[in-house]
């Protein structure tokens, strides 16, 4: 990949969707990553997805609950599986 390339996203969380050795691919007809999805296959709510992103943005910046939540309730808002959805 060179500078300036495009990365393709998951449309619900934002992760980047480049396959590595060992990384899990969703099965065909699924449009999110592995991780937006529940052990039994079903796509994660906006919610679940909100609180993993705010659980991580707290952990990995050491930031309050409070912000890490408005932040990734913000974010998770802006991408294109959420777009335009009330929480």
């Amino acid at each position: 990949m060179t500078a300036g390339t495009n990365i393709e996203r998951c449309p619900s969380c934002g992760a980047p969707l480049i396959k590595k050795l060992g990384d899990a691919l969703p099965p065909a007809g699924m449009d999110r990553c592995p991780g937006c999805y529940r052990s039994d296959g079903t796509p994660k709510s906006q919610q679940e997805i909100v609180a993993g992103m705010a659980a991580y943005l707290a952990d990995a910046l050491d930031l309050s609950p409070s912000v890490s939540l408005e932040i990734a309730a913000e974010r998770v808002a802006s991408l294109p599986a959420w777009r335009g959805r009330t929480r």
